[in-house]
């Protein structure tokens, strides 16, 4: 056997490692993903006013800071 040739137990040694590794950025990536995409579901109604007209424009001016 040559030194560059790896035996089977250090074969298996290294695809356990790359097993591992892609399992972990998997991992990685999916939280990721699911971090950023629970505040687009998470989603409160605003426009809920039942005022229409003068008082509608009013509630908005003078209502919700986060609205207008």
């Amino acid at each position: 056997m040559s030194d560059t040739s790896m035996s089977n137990d250090e074969y298996e040694q290294c695809r356990l490692l790359m097993v591992q590794c892609i399992t972990l950025i998997t991992c990685a990536a999916g939280a990721t993903a699911l971090s950023y995409s629970l505040p687009l579901d998470d989603k409160t109604p605003y426009h809920t006013s039942t005022l229409t007209g003068a008082d509608w424009v009013c509630e908005l001016l003078d209502g919700h800071p986060e609205q207008i």
